[in-house]
């Protein structure tokens, strides 16, 4: 899993479809304009959401698209894997820290399978986003949700690795 500015983009596109949440539906042009962000590149992202149930498209005069689920069913992980599908094949990692990155994906993606659109939503008005109920993943002003995780990962490679490819004593 690869966190990609388009994955970043695909996020902020349907928090501010979470957040303009109404009966009408919300044009891209209007999402594109508060994010600052092309209509060709927003409608490439939203072929994929919609493929996915994400979104839902309302043709017609004064069409757009809505959420296809409440923000609290929107997984962030769901988000992720519908613009960022990866083939099953070798990424091109090779060597020792592969175990490395090969964890940091599990822990990132296993934080990204709690956070909703409706947790970041709720967190609007406070200076981090509300994120899952585990201590060890509050954000806070020592230790950010990405470096919690990179630090869990980090060190379940290192001491898992250090195990394997430790040299024999002698």
């Amino acid at each position: 899993m690869k966190l990609t500015t388009k994955a970043r983009f695909a996020v902020s596109a349907l928090l501010d479809l979470a957040r303009q949440s109404g009966p009408a539906p919300m044009s891209l042009r209007q999402v594109g304009e508060r994010l600052g962000v092309s209509l060709s590149y927003l409608e490439q992202l939203f072929v994929q959401l919609r493929r996915k149930g994400l979104v839902v498209s309302v043709r017609g005069p004064g069409g757009g698209y809505r959420l296809g689920r409440p923000a609290a069913e929107i997984r962030v992980a769901d988000v992720v894997n519908a613009v960022d599908r990866q083939d099953d094949g070798e990424d091109g990692r090779v060597g020792l820290e592969t175990a490395l990155w090969d964890r940091l994906e599990s822990h990132l993606m296993s934080f990204l399978e709690e956070v909703t659109l409706a947790d970041m939503l709720a967190g609007q008005g406070s200076s981090q986003p509300v994120m899952p109920h585990a201590p060890l993943m509050r954000a806070g002003p020592e230790r950010s949700p990405a470096t919690v995780a990179a630090t869990l990962a980090a060190n379940d490679a290192l001491a898992s690795s250090a195990r394997v490819h430790a040299l024999p004593r002698r």
